[in-house]
């Protein structure tokens, strides 16, 4: 459990590690070039040291590298990129609310592919799960930021690209689902192949974007530091991740999801002088009896 509690801790850390390096680098695409790239080529070289899976020999059918492609592009490209941006102009704390929601979005999507069947009590937790989201959403919408374009509806672009990135990233998790049921491959070796594949999507972006002036753009003394650290806390997560699921259903781990936006209060207040409010509080307790009532048949069960 101890581990389980560690791996939402580095999560809602990293949102603010991000939120740092947007602060003097507003490069989300950079960024989440240098991210996707270092874990693929980190996690592949791990691979075949340490669990001797054969790269070379790496086979998939059509539309299981349709699904690997596709993971790949929505998680490691899109998705990272997207998550980048928003930190760049909003609250990292709401962040971590909205990241929280994961398993309502995914199961709306298996909904909709007649992957899952939404029983009146999972749709009760949603429900109530989507209330405790919007104080925390209407609360940002009382706060002046300011879009760098000179607009004041940052709050609400910033927001609403974090939900759409966290659409695609659960999206994404769906397809990897059905690719991890289909193959005989490691899912570290399956991530470190989607993170390489996003990494170079993302960097033909940034070729085509800035051109050889990406080594001109200015970069705070920080950012060598942390991207270092962003880089070594997103390895920490996937391989964290992969170990609790030998002892840990799937199930209690995405339950365990309300415990980012916990650890998203606690360093926004000590990091970033974030005021916890009533609001915060409320929308906290809502959010976990949203998640505990969707899950509850799974959570009766063995975790």
């Amino acid at each position: 459990m101890f581990l389980v509690i560690v791996l939402y801790a580095v999560f809602s850390g990293m949102t603010f590690i991000n939120s740092a390096l947007m602060a003097g680098n507003p490069y989300p695409l950079i960024v989440g070039m240098i991210r996707a790239v270092g874990s693929g080529i980190i996690i592949l070289t791990l691979v075949g040291l340490i669990k001797r899976e054969k790269i070379r020999d790496f086979k998939l059918t059509f539309i299981q590298w349709r699904w690997l492609i596709l993971y790949g592009v929505l998680i490691h490209a899109i998705g990272m990129f997207g998550f980048s941006w928003s930190v760049l102009y909003g609250n990292p704390v709401t962040l971590c609310f909205i990241f929280a929601t994961a398993p309502f979005l995914t199961a709306i999507i298996q909904y909709g592919y007649g992957q899952e069947r939404l029983s009146t009590q999972k749709a009760v937790g949603l429900l109530v799960g989507s209330v405790g989201l919007l104080p925390i959403l209407l609360k940002d919408s009382s706060t002046a930021y300011t879009h760098a374009s000179g607009t004041s509806h940052a709050w609400f672009m910033s927001n609403g690209v974090a939900i759409g990135s966290m659409v695609l990233f659960c999206y994404g998790w769906v397809v990897f689902k059905k690719l991890l049921h289909t193959t005989k491959y490691s899912i570290q070796l399956l991530n470190g192949m989607a993170m390489s594949i996003g990494g170079i999507l993302s960097t033909v972006l940034v070729i085509c974007l800035y051109g050889s002036s990406v080594f001109q753009l200015p970069y705070t003394d920080k950012f060598s530091f942390l991207m270092g650290v962003f880089l070594l806390s997103s390895l920490m997560t996937y391989s964290l991740y992969a170990y609790l699921l030998q002892t840990f259903s799937p199930t209690f781990i995405s339950f365990a999801g309300f415990l980012e936006p916990a650890f998203g209060m606690i360093y926004g207040y000590f990091l970033t002088n974030y005021r916890v409010t009533g609001i915060d509080l409320a929308a906290f307790l809502v959010l976990f009896l949203g998640l505990y009532i969707f899950y509850l048949d799974e959570l009766k069960k063995k975790p």
